[in-house]
C-alpha cells in the first residue's frame, strides 16, 4: 500500500492515522509472535502493531456500517515515530522488547488510571460477533468495554497500568437506530445517554518503566464516564 501511494506505513499502521490503525482488535485468540533468543523467547515486532501477533484481527463493530474515527475536542493526540533503543537502564522485561531495532510510538495523550475504571472479574458479553469485557467507573456504573480474548486476559491488579484516550467514535445513523432497539450493551444505556459521539476509543497500557508501556487492548468508554475521570497529559512510549 505504501509503495501505491497510501502513505508511510510503520509495522502495518499507517504514520498518518495512528489514531484508527492502533485500534485494532482480537477476534479469537492470538499470540505474540516470538524468536527464540538466547534461549528466550523475544517478539519480532512491536506490541502495538497486528503485525506483532499471530491470529486474526479485526475493527470494533462500531467502526463498521459507516462509523468513524474523529478527534476529541479539545484533547488532541500528538504522534512521533522514534528508534526504540532497548536499554537494560529502563528496567524493561527482556521479554517485551522486540528482537529487532524497531520503532517506538510515542504520544502525546490523555491518560487514566486504575482508580477510575475497574474490570477485575470481568463479565464477558458478546455483541456481533465480538467478545468483550464489561468496564466500570469508581460508581460502579457500566460504563465502557474492552475488546480482548481470554488468550490475552492476563492482566495483574498488582500490576500498574494505564488508559490512553485516542480518539472518538462517530457514529452513524444505522448504528444509533440499531443500538437503541437492541439495547446496546457496550455500556449501560439507562445511565449513559446514545449519541453520535457518545464514545471514546481508549488503549489499555502495561506500564513497563521510564515512560514505555505495552499494549493489553482496546477499549471503548462513554464520553461522560471519561470526562468525570481523573486524566492527566502525559507522554508514553508503546514498544
Amino acid at each position: 500500500m505504501q509503495k501505491c501511494g497510501a502513505g508511510k506505513f510503520v509495522f502495518g499502521i499507517p504514520a498518518r492515522e495512528p489514531e484508527m490503525g492502533l485500534l485494532w482488535i482480537p477476534e479469537s485468540d492470538i499470540k505474540r509472535r516470538c524468536v527464540e533468543t538466547e534461549g528466550k523467547a523475544m517478539p519480532i515486532f512491536p506490541s502495538w502493531t497486528w503485525a506483532g501477533w499471530s491470529g486474526p484481527v479485526r475493527w470494533p463493530a462500531t467502526l463498521s456500517r459507516g462509523g468513524a474515527v474523529a478527534p476529541v475536542p479539545g484533547s488532541p493526540v500528538e504522534v512521533r515515530w522514534l528508534p526504540k533503543r532497548a536499554e537494560s537502564s529502563l528496567g524493561i522485561p527482556a521479554n517485551s522488547l522486540s528482537a529487532s531495532d524497531d520503532m517506538a510510538c510515542e504520544l502525546s495523550v490523555r491518560t487514566s488510571t486504575s482508580q477510575d475504571f475497574y474490570f477485575y472479574d470481568p463479565v464477558s458479553i458478546q455483541w456481533e460477533g465480538q467478545i468483550s469485557y464489561k468496564i466500570y467507573n469508581s460508581e460502579g456504573h457500566h460504563c465502557g468495554a474492552i475488546y480482548t480474548s481470554e488468550e490475552l486476559w492476563t492482566v495483574d491488579s498488582n500490576q500498574p497500568y494505564k488508559f490512553v484516550l485516542l480518539s472518538s467514535v462517530l457514529l452513524s445513523d444505522e448504528h444509533l437506530d440499531s443500538w437503541v432497539s437492541k439495547r446496546f450493551p457496550v455500556f449501560d444505556h439507562m445511565e449513559y445517554a446514545i449519541t453520535k459521539r457518545c464514545l471514546r476509543n481508549v488503549m489499555l497500557v502495561r506500564m513497563l518503566g521510564k515512560g514505555y508501556v505495552e499494549r493489553l487492548a482496546v477499549c471503548q468508554i462513554h464520553k461522560d464516564a471519561w470526562a468525570s475521570a481523573l486524566t492527566e497529559e502525559d507522554t508514553i512510549r508503546f514498544i
